[in-house]
């Protein structure tokens, strides 16, 4: 093994109270040709403390620096929580060609750091060239304390692989992510499963691999389950959610359901349990699997009723994520309402591309401590409904701006952005007096708006109405910082810097402009919401 290559016959103590340590009088401080000290002149706790900002793979690397960096690099390697695969990525090939165990198979590498990982808690695994189940067999050898398991795309997840991870691995894990949408293997994996807080199963949304599998056939209601995500399951199982909000209500408080398209709350009714302890449920859908009807409009279906049930039955939720639920606004649901009635405690809602009208738009007011909206419409991902009236963007803005805005005081950060490239496409653009307004009624709290520029058909700038904005903010008596974002579809050019140097000169001291690239709504980060709103162990994060 590597550890053995680098320390010849006899390994090092890894015992810290006998790392070597030089007196600094036998030190040589200086360099060959300067006068500047070296790093040697530092003690064991400060080169301890600056090793701390690197992986596992560069204290490998460091520890060919001499054998008091050996000793202290394989402390710290050994005293590690969390392991990547990912990490030999960033490998130095002058680095490998010396040592060429860790280049003749990636395999060889990963066991080589894990042999003396201990501790080790927390383990990621992709793209790892000749690992199977044997090898995988003598990892679980290594790391009798893992918690943490992931599993990604890349590994060549057999039976006998997943049988392995069953029976070495599962009986102690708290956090469990797989990719996989095969229902037998999945049974192998979880049937011995009994301390999951946090599951994370990963299907495909191609429909030449169906992943139906329920989890009531092999899923301990033993587990103290506290996160669930089913991502991209196109044939989930109708029985799936209702066995974990039934068995799980008194400890659940994250659910994913991203781009399942809610099968899975096909059999949910009003007879759930409350659940009370739910923070974060994110369930945006592919919205090419969004029925439409003969008129054009989004039809309601099944899982309307069924999703609107369940929402109802959160009354502490935090965190809610709805994009591209366009059945939400059919046959007279009104999802706004909804939430203002049953969800009255949420931070953060994102309803892009549903279509919500501006008039129900208003009710948003009563959600009063929203510190983050997100109301976009990508027309890219609605080519397929040309038929949908259009949606009145600026209507919308003035709604919110009058109605909403001055009631969420807590309110940080908006977003309304668009893919429309000129105002053509829009009812009307939004006009600088209704930017104001918004400004001006944004609680202490705000720090950004996140708006979209479109080119005017009389051929004026885009920006026009942000400049107009802008200068009418300077009678405002505001003390607090506040970032105008626009979406960078315009000023991709040699002007750009020009035309943040206009914003400069005419911004009062407490608003700036800046030009962005993405959306706000791409911001949305699982491990950051889970890490706010979800009680999970830190390791766990």
């Amino acid at each position: 093994m590597l550890d053995e290559e680098f320390s010849g016959t006899k390994r090092p103590s890894m015992n810290p109270q006998h790392f070597h340590h030089l007196p600094f009088t036998e030190v040589d401080a200086c360099g060959d040709n300067d006068n500047l000290p070296t790093v040697h002149v530092l003690n064991d706790d400060c080169l301890d403390m600056i090793l701390s900002y690197f992986d596992l793979v560069e204290l490998f690397q460091l520890s060919l620096v001499c054998r008091r960096w050996y000793n202290l690099c394989i402390y710290k390697i050994s005293c590690s929580n969390y392991f990547s695969t990912e990490t030999f990525k960033n490998y130095n090939v002058d680095w490998q060609k010396r040592y060429e165990i860790l280049s003749s198979t990636s395999v060889d590498a990963v066991m080589s750091v894990l042999c003396l990982t201990h501790h080790l808690k927390s383990l990621s695994l992709s793209k790892v060239v000749g690992l199977n189940a044997e090898r995988l067999s003598t990892i679980a050898d290594f790391l009798p304390n893992v918690k943490e398991l992931e599993l990604c795309w890349e590994l060549d997840l057999d039976e006998a692989f997943f049988q392995v991870i069953g029976e070495r691995f599962v009986k102690n894990l708290e956090c469990l992510m797989v990719q996989s949408w095969h229902a037998d293997n999945m049974k192998l994996l979880l049937k011995d499963a009994r301390n999951l807080k946090f599951l994370s199963i990963t299907g495909s949304d191609d429909d030449d691999y169906p992943n139906q599998f329920c989890l009531t056939d092999f899923f301990s209601t033993d587990n103290p389950l506290m996160c669930i995500c089913f991502q991209r399951f196109s044939h989930l199982h109708p029985d799936s959610m209702s066995f974990i909000f039934k068995n799980f209500a008194a400890t659940l408080e994250y659910v994913d359901l991203s781009y399942t398209n809610l099968q899975g709350l096909g059999n949910c009714s009003i007879s759930l349990p409350e659940l009370v302890n739910m923070k974060v449920f994110i369930a945006p859908i592919d919205i090419s699997d969004t029925p439409i009807g003969d008129n054009g409009q989004p039809e309601q279906t099944r899982c309307t009723h069924q999703l609107v049930s369940v929402l109802k039955l959160m009354p502490n939720l935090r965190v809610l994520d709805l994009t591209y639920n366009l059945h939400l606004t059919s046959n007279g649901v009104d999802i706004v309402d909804i939430l203002a009635n049953h969800c009255p405690l949420l931070e953060q809602l994102f309803l892009g591309c549903c279509w919500i009208s501006a008039e129900k738009l208003v009710n948003l007011q009563k959600l009063s401590f929203l510190k983050r909206l997100d109301l976009d419409h990508c027309q890219s991902k609605i080519e397929m409904c040309f038929d949908l009236p259009s949606y009145d963007y600026a209507a919308s803005f003035w709604n919110i701006s009058t109605f909403v805005i001055p009631h969420l005081k807590e309110l940080e950060h908006f977003s309304l952005t668009h893919s429309y490239w000129t105002d053509t496409t829009m009812d009307r653009r939004i006009q600088g007096h209704e930017l104001f307004e918004f400004l001006k009624n944004a609680g202490p709290k705000f720090k950004g708006i996140f708006l979209t520029t479109a080119k005017s058909q009389d051929g004026g700038e885009p920006y026009e109405f942000v400049a107009e904005a802008v200068k009418m903010c300077k009678t405002l008596n505001r003390t607090s910082m506040m970032k105008i974002y626009l979406q960078n579809q315009m000023f991709i050019n040699k002007d750009s810097a020009l035309i943040m140097d206009y914003f400069d000169s005419i911004s009062p001291p407490f608003v700036q402009v800046k030009f962005t690239d993405y959306s706000f709504s791409e911001k949305l980060y699982s491990s950051d919401v889970r890490s706010k709103y979800v009680n999970l162990p830190k390791i766990l994060m």
